[in-house]
């Protein structure tokens, strides 16, 4: 487990923002615990590998070509609905999100001379295999909840061995949002809530409560440590009455 407060310091030290007791408190911290150590080596290695790779400009046609090759709709159709979301444990990027962002464009600069140098009819290439190379993000379950007293959603989403469930509840009553995992299986990373937001977390050994009232949205992400299949237990109860209790399976 990586306390969020530390994730916040890791990033304030690779950023060159970090004030020396802060500093000197990470350190101690990360000696005492191995997974937060790889967790900022991780950080530091996508830094690092992000930073080796050279200014390349493209033609201006290319630019145009690949604009012209993403579907607009598909990341404007919810605008009006989505607001912008902070951390309380500060705005980062997994690493594993941030290395596979690092290789899809390490091999996108690799091709870019083999296939675009010295032809003039390159701009006309197809060019929406090259975005594709770092969407590989698919949605696992998507769960709505309707009742009296309250209403919402629960989406699961998945991205190599990274998984986190999206959460939208409108109420305006006490409500306790459980969720239940198998701790050999699945690692827990880092609850993401807006700033405005009142709401807290409990965590007992394999089960993780966000208790709440009010509007709420939030995300719970885990890193996966067994390929194998799994579960997990998700649960919601406002004022002490039971609204879902659901098993989703995941391999």
């Amino acid at each position: 487990m990586i306390i969020e407060k530390y994730i916040v310091l890791m990033n304030k030290e690779i950023d060159g923002i970090i004030s020396p007791r802060e500093s000197e408190k990470l350190r101690d911290y990360l000696k005492m615990n191995p997974e937060a150590m790889k967790y900022y080596n991780d950080l530091k290695n996508s830094l690092a590998l992000l930073n080796k790779i050279p200014e390349n400009d493209p033609p201006e046609n290319l630019k145009k070509s690949i604009m012209n090759s993403i579907d607009r709709n598909r990341y404007l159709q919810n605008t009006g609905k989505q607001k912008k979301m902070s951390s309380r444990a500060g705005n980062y990027l997994h690493p594993r999100f941030a290395m596979a962002i690092v290789l899809g464009i390490v091999i996108g600069i690799a091709v870019y001379p083999i296939f675009f140098t010295g032809d003039k009819n390159a701009e006309n290439y197809n060019v929406n295999g090259t975005i594709g190379l770092v969407d590989e993000i698919s949605e696992i379950s998507n769960t709505a909840i309707s009742a009296e007293r309250v209403n919402g959603s629960v989406k699961l989403f998945k991205n190599r061995d990274s998984f986190w469930f999206d959460v939208e509840i409108f109420t305006q009553k006490n409500f306790s949002f459980n969720f239940g995992y198998d701790k050999t299986k699945f690692i827990f990373i880092s609850l993401e809530i807006p700033d405005s937001t009142e709401i807290f977390m409990e965590r007992e050994g394999d089960k993780i409560s966000v208790n709440g009232k009010t509007r709420t949205h939030f995300k719970l992400n885990f890193n996966q440590v067994a390929s194998v299949p799994s579960e997990f237990k998700i649960g919601l109860m406002v004022q002490g009455n039971e609204e879902l209790n659901k098993l989703i399976k995941v391999k």
